[in-house]
Parts: C-alpha cells; structure tokens; sequence
C-alpha cells in the first residue's frame, strides 16, 4: 500500500483525513478549525476549478 501525504491547500496543515467521495472523486477534510474551507479534492476534473486558480486575482499575473 502506498501512502501520500496531502496538505490542505488552503492552509498548509498535513492534518486531514477522508471525507467521502462525490462523483467518483475522492473528498478530504481538514482538521484545522482556523482553516478558511472545510473540504477539498486531491486531483481536480477541471483546472479552473483548482484553488490556486480561483484565488489568483490577475490571469495577467499568472501569464507573465
């Protein structure tokens, strides 16, 4: 069995833990109460769904 560490990629903490699964997809759950989201997904269906992308405030800055 292979073991990988996820990180929230909100907050940064490695404490996280299954959540369940939507449409095939696996959920997390962080554990961390400051965290600003409560779930995740490891690995996205569509890249403009990624968090790095929705909180990028410029699409110039990303290009540049």
């Amino acid at each position: 069995m292979v073991t990988v560490a996820l990180k929230c990629p909100f907050c940064g903490s490695g404490d996280v833990r299954l959540y369940g699964t939507s449409n095939g997809k696996k959920r997390y759950a962080g554990n961390n109460t400051e965290c600003s989201h409560q779930t995740f997904y490891a690995e996205y269906t569509y890249n403009g769904c990624k968090p790095d992308v929705k909180n990028a405030g410029n699409v110039l800055d990303l290009l540049m």
